[in-house]
């Protein structure tokens, strides 16, 4: 949080008055004591004048952590120079989860009024050690109609009727999945993965927050502008 400079008040010294004889009694003493009267109220306003710049400041501190699509963050909490970038979002009908046993990845498409948002990030390690790839489990979003949240969405197995669970094809991996799954990044290389949410297929995704690792970030899922 940027500092803010005190307001330094200077008072000017006044000048001693010698005064002769009985004229002394009859003289008020007016002016050290109206100077600080004067200055009293003067000092109270731009004390309110600072309060209001302090609060003026918190709030910028505030919007930095706010990010965009395309943002990157340095360094994850908890690990070495490793770096996370949000790349895209995309609606969806169908989620990819995996691997199962055989390194088979499965599909498993949305229940009926709702769609799955799926948003793709990055991480690539700038560490000077290979790091273990996070796993993220928590998450929120909230959409731009009513502020409705909807939690992180988590696969329910792969005999799942609710969700019409089946084996993926390579098509969907593509396009709705990210890279195969592995355990280690080496240094400098990146790893792509995706959040899934599922919400009604009429509200429109507006953020991501309380992501693991990331809570103190709010995402925007817009470029910025």
């Amino acid at each position: 949080m940027r500092k803010i400079n005190k307001l330094k008040y200077i008072i000017p010294s006044l000048a001693c008055i010698t005064i002769f004889g009985i004229a002394l009694a009859c003289i008020k003493p007016t002016d050290p004591f109206e100077t600080q009267e004067i200055k009293k109220p003067e000092k109270e306003v731009i004390e309110v004048e600072k309060k209001e710049l302090e609060i003026e400041e918190e709030t910028e501190v505030e919007e930095e952590d706010i990010i965009f699509i395309g943002d990157t963050i340095p360094e994850l909490e908890g690990y070495d120079n490793l770096a996370v970038t949000f790349l895209s979002w995309i609606e969806s009908n169908i989620a990819i989860a995996g691997p199962y046993s055989g390194d088979t990845y499965y599909t498993f498409t949305a229940k009926p009024e709702m769609k799955f948002i799926i948003l793709f990030f990055e991480f690539k390690n700038n560490g000077v050690r290979a790091q273990e790839i996070p796993y993220i489990n928590e998450g929120e979003i909230i959409t731009s109609e009513k502020g409705y949240i909807y939690s992180l969405w988590y696969h329910p197995g792969t005999d799942s009727e609710e969700y019409n669970s089946r084996p993926s094809t390579e098509k969907e991996m593509k396009i709705v999945y990210g890279d195969l799954y592995r355990d280690e990044l080496l240094q400098e290389e990146k790893y792509k993965d995706c959040l899934i949410f599922e919400i009604p297929i009429e509200y429109t995704p507006f953020e991501a927050t309380n992501i693991e690792y990331l809570a103190e970030y709010t995402i925007r899922l817009n470029t910025k502008e």
